[in-house]
């Protein structure tokens, strides 16, 4: 059984909405890096902040939406 299947809605909810906020402040962490100059360093950050995003996205809240596709926040805000 999917660890997932045994949250309630609320649970997933709440859960949803931690992990946005988590995402918020890594994509304003990301907005920090200074682009100019465009050395390696900053590219790296980035790049491993985008890839932090992508996982969190597919090892949470995906598998949350495919119990509880209701409580997708992009389908909500008519994204999808």
């Amino acid at each position: 059984m999917d660890e997932v299947t045994m949250l309630t809605e609320q649970q997933a909810i709440e859960i949803r909405d931690h992990v946005l906020q988590g995402i918020d402040c890594l994509m304003k962490a990301a907005s920090t890096i200074d682009p100019e100059p465009s050395d390696s360093a900053n590219e790296e950050l980035r790049k491993a902040i985008g890839i932090a995003v992508g996982d969190i996205d597919l090892e949470i809240l995906c598998r949350i939406y495919k119990v509880y596709p209701e409580i997708d926040h992009l389908k909500i805000k008519g994204i999808l």
